[in-house]
This record gives C-alpha cells, structure tokens and sequence, in this order.
C-alpha cells in the first residue's frame, strides 16, 4: 500500500505576514539597533561602548539610492555566521543565548520589498541582495551570498540598504512625524546604551542622551535571582524625569521595553484603604537580566510583557512588596480648599493681586490669612 503523505510545508508569504503584521514600526528599527548594540557589547566586553554607533538614513535626501540606510562599526557578521545563523529564519532554543532569530529577517521583511546588506569583518567581506517578492516564489527558503566588490575601506561593520520599501509602510516611515517620534522613542528604549557611551545617529545629526542617572533619591535599590535571571528593583523619590516615566518601567537585558505603566501600580493602589498616598509621580525600575531568552517575560516583538510567564509573576510579587516598602515617601499631605465668592469681588482681587486665574487668587488669599492668624499668636517665623 503506498503512503500518502499530509503536506505541512510553510508559505513564505504567511511566514512574512505572521512574523511582521503585529510589531510596529518604531520597534522594527528598534530590534536593528538592538543588534547594533548587542555586536558592540561582544566587541567590548560589556564594558564601555565609547566609540560605537549606529547610523539611521530615512529618504532619498539622505541617499540618492536608498530610501532606508542603517550602517553600524559593530564588528560586522562572518561569512560563517552568515551561511549558518544569522539569516536562519528562527532558533532551535538548544542555545538560548541566541534569543528568537527573527529579529533581523523580520524588520528586513517589515521594510522592504527589495535590500542589500553588507558585512565588513576584519579579514573578509560579502553582500546579500534580495527582491523578496522574487524569493517568495522559489521553492527554496536559502538566498546567495555574493561577492562584495567595493574598493573603499570601511570599518567592521554592517550596512543595510533599501532601494524599494514595502509599500504598507512606506508613508509612515518618511513621514516627518515618524521621525519625531522614532527619536524620542530611541531616547527611551536605549537610554542606558546611550548613557554607556553608545552613539545613534538619525539623518547625520546626533540623539543626545538625556541625563536622567539614578541619583540619590532611590528609595529601594534591590537585587534577586530568579530562575537563572537577575532581577533589579529601582524606585525613585521626588523624580526628575519627564512624566512618560511614571510607573513601572520595564528594561530587559538593557533594552526599555516598556515605560511608564501603571497596570500594577493602580491594582495594588486600589487594595489600599488609606486615601493618604499620591502615586502620581511613582517611577520604578524592573532590570531583568538574563541569558534563557525564552523564559524571560518578553514577547517576541519585543515592545510587551508576557504576563502569563513564571518569572513575571514572581517579580510582581518583588514590585509589590518594594511599593509596599516605600509608600510612606509618596504619602500626599495637601488637601485642596473650594468655597464660593461674588464674581465682583474675585475680579477686583485679581487687579490688586496682579493674578490672572481663580486658583491663584484662592491660593495666595488662603496664605494672606494664615500669615495674619500666625502673626496674632506669635508663631509667625520669618
């Protein structure tokens, strides 16, 4: 009797869709920095990343071939890496060092229609040119690598070209909102890359790191492990940074993955009888380091949490109790006072006063009169 077999072979064209439809586009170009930087940490050891940088081209402006460049001096991808790793669509998870392995297939997928990238190590070179629509139609899913014949001397690194974008992305990606937006989000997400000495660059002028250092305000500053992961808690008192960082912020191996939530902040404020505490201002830092990338509570676009994963839930435990432990810092001791007057009287207040708004009006008449009942008891202090 012969066999009949089910065929359960993969579609390339569903393969794209599935491993791009849901990821942003600011997350697309966030996980080819993310290369970028992760190259230089090797590079360096993990210690300072002075002299690296990334640099991001967007429109024909820029280059008179391409609408997209990003070229790094990130040490480049061997010729073996490359027939055997770095363009696989995917990891067997034997070595979870090597995270999803589709980081760098899916932005290409994402952006382009048609790319070339070039590798530069110190003692080979090569290039891979791709017209993906084309490669969707033959059967198998490898791409050559082709000789690299540019005469100039570049440094180890990487070059990304795009001549033709996909075309659902193509407005928004040249749009000068987009490019406002990518910046502060690159701010964000590599904020401590950044402040390592690492250097981005959009349309040749500079992302400047915005010092935001852990200053001596930290109110918890704790270490734990976790199922092979190291796990830092981090809150702030009296915090200067900007209000996109207020909440929980969530850096996973290096990265700012998500900023300013306040999903167990509210829950666990709610539990709390006491109306006495103000957490407006709440910022907390959750560094999650750790080599098994697929127990890390990390989706795959990179840009979430998955709530659902062991160690999350056992970090929240951790968030909860650090909140628990500082919550007297954020104790709200101000109360707000309303009462009624004549318009008239408000209006002429106003003009004696030089103040231009009611609430002014009612915070500096409440001081007039606390200033004159001090000074009838004497406790007045200058």
């Amino acid at each position: 009797m012969v066999r009949d077999d089910a065929k359960m072979e993969p579609k390339k064209a569903l393969f794209i869709i599935a491993i791009t439809k849901d990821i942003t586009l600011e997350s697309t170009i966030c996980d080819l920095i993310e290369n970028s930087i992760n190259a230089a940490k090797k590079l360096c050891k993990f210690k300072t990343l002075k002299g690296y940088r990334v640099e991001l081209y967007i429109g024909k402006n820029y280059n008179d071939k391409y609408d997209f460049v990003i070229k790094d001096n990130c040490g480049g991808i061997t010729r073996e890496d490359a027939k055997n790793r770095a363009f696989m669509l995917g990891n067997d998870f034997e070595d979870n060092k090597l995270g999803f392995g589709i980081g760098m297939k899916r932005a290409l997928f994402k952006l382009a229609d048609d790319f070339i990238l070039e590798s530069y190590t110190i003692d080979d070179k090569f290039k891979i040119q791709m017209d993906v629509k084309e490669w969707q139609k033959k059967s198998s899913w490898n791409t050559p690598i082709r000789k690299n014949t540019n005469k100039e001397t570049l440094e180890p690194g990487v070059i990304i070209s795009i001549s033709r974008l996909n075309s659902k992305i193509e407005n928004e990606l040249l749009s000068s909102k987009f490019q406002r937006d990518l910046i502060n989000t690159v701010k964000i997400n590599f904020e401590f890359a950044l402040e390592a000495g690492f250097e981005i660059y959009l349309n040749r002028k500079k992302i400047e790191y915005s010092s935001s250092l852990f200053a001596k305000n930290l109110l918890e500053d704790r270490v734990y492990d976790i199922s092979e992961n190291e796990i830092k808690l981090k809150i702030e008192h009296n915090s200067k940074r900007s209000c996109e960082y207020y909440g929980w912020n969530y850096v996973i191996n290096g990265r700012n993955i998500i900023h300013g939530d306040k999903y167990i902040l509210n829950n666990w404020q709610k539990s709390i009888k006491e109306n006495k505490y103000n957490f407006e201002k709440f910022v907390g830092f959750v560094f999650i380091n750790g080599d098994n990338v697929s127990e890390l509570p990390l989706n795959t676009s990179k840009d979430g949490i998955d709530i659902n994963n062991s160690v999350y839930k056992k970090i929240q435990k951790y968030m909860i109790s650090a909140m628990e432990k500082t919550k007297e810092y954020f104790e709200d001791n101000e109360r707000s006072i309303q009462y009624k007057k004549p318009i008239s009287e408000i209006d002429e207040l106003k003009v004696a006063l030089k103040q231009k708004y009611n609430s002014d009006i009612g915070k500096i008449s409440f001081s007039m009169c606390l200033d004159e009942i001090r000074k009838k008891n004497k406790t007045y202090k200058k």
